[in-house]
């Protein structure tokens, strides 16, 4: 993953969307607009996403998406890791 700072500013890290969409699962990076940063597709265990947010002063969501809602996402995400 691409180094990000975290912060309340766009294109900083600010929360993390844990999202389940019908049979995929993975992480969104977030900034404060709540636009997407960085998709880490895979299998997160939520209380390990919510150890992490809490370490690093994160936000998190957990959410079951739509299928538009997940095209969005990963439209609007410039970068991810396989």
């Amino acid at each position: 993953m691409a180094t990000r700072r975290i912060g309340a500013s766009p294109r900083e890290a600010f929360s993390l969307l844990l999202y389940q969409y019908d049979t995929l699962t993975g992480l969104f990076v977030l900034d404060v607009t709540g636009s997407p940063l960085h998709h880490l597709p895979g299998r997160w265990l939520p209380e390990y996403a919510h150890t992490f947010t809490k370490r690093h002063n994160l936000s998190l969501a957990v959410h079951r998406i739509s299928r538009e809602e997940y095209l969005n996402l990963t439209r609007a995400t410039k970068d991810a890791t396989p």
